[in-house]
């Protein structure tokens, strides 16, 4: 009776141990099919928000901004990964179809061991279950790569996606405060940089720089000081108010300002002018 026991015990244990490595073979895959259904849908969604932004085509004021052919450039890239993106899709649903038919495969040899083992052909079983488990990781191997590549090229799409964003509103904020400020861009002329500051003597108002010429405009209506481009170099730069601002000093042609104009601003800004300065002016097209 003792033997018989420790048969039937010896059997329970290895039957269980079927079932737990078919258990598992099972969890693994249905893991990895969420996992690639979650990213088919965050590509799926990266590529709404991408066309959606492509379709607000940019107007032809756009055109008087220097980083126009950057937003043109961006765009084509973030169209070209929108195609890349829609193909992969349509692969990775292809590929899961091409796999239906392996799912089921192991599906029936995972039920298959579990009937031997239930009725005590446990080699047979064992054997069954190595199958099984020798298959589920070819699938797995399989779903982890279309889940990468997904993955990859979500990210890639949200990335040149936030990329033009951001660019087409710096270009749409500066072109509407070259507006504000009442500066007509000439033919050729094309505007680099424009930000709100505060000058000595003047209060606010927006400094604007093209490839021809710098503009500060006062917000209270005062004079515009104007001079070309090649005649304003920045001559000192330090910190002001609690070392929140910066204080920045152009030298300025012109009698008003005897020969400077004083700016208030923040780093970032300050930053921005002093190279956007040092690049020198340059022909528009």
């Amino acid at each position: 009776m003792q033997w018989e026991a420790w048969l039937l015990a010896a059997r329970g244990r290895a039957e269980e141990a079927v079932r737990g490595r078919i258990s598992s073979a099972r969890k693994s895959l249905r893991r990895a099919y969420g996992e690639l259904e979650r990213r088919l849908r965050r590509l799926e969604e990266e590529l709404e928000k991408a066309r959606a932004l492509l379709e607000g085509e940019g107007g032809p004021e756009e055109a008087k901004h220097e980083l126009a052919e950057e937003v043109e450039a961006l765009r084509a890239s973030l169209a070209e990964a929108i195609r890349r993106g829609a193909g992969l899709i349509g692969e990775a649903v292809n590929a899961l179809r091409a796999m239906e038919e392996k799912r089921m495969r192991i599906e029936a040899l995972a039920e298959e061991a579990r009937r031997e083992a239930a009725v005590g052909s446990l080699d047979k079983a064992h054997e069954l279950a190595v199958e099984v488990e020798r298959r589920k990781n070819d699938m797995l191997a399989e779903l982890s790569r279309l889940s990468g590549a997904l993955d990859r090229e979500a990210g890639n799409v949200a990335g040149l996606r936030g990329r033009l964003e951001e660019l087409v509103r710096r270009v749409r904020r500066e072109l509407e405060m070259a507006e504000e400020a009442g500066i007509e861009l000439g033919g050729g002329e094309r505007l680099r940089l424009a930000k709100a500051c505060r000058a000595r003597g003047l209060g606010k108002g927006i400094l604007v720089i093209t490839n021809e010429r710098v503009v500060f405009s006062p917000c209270s209506g005062d004079e515009v000081l104007e001079a070309r481009r090649e005649r304003v170099r920045a001559t000192g730069a330090s910190r002001w108010l609690l070392r929140v601002r910066r204080k920045l000093v152009l030298s300025f042609p012109g009698p008003r300002e005897r020969g400077k104009l004083v700016l208030y601003c923040n780093r970032d800004d300050e930053k921005d002018i002093l190279a956007e300065l040092a690049r020198g002016g340059e022909e528009g097209p």
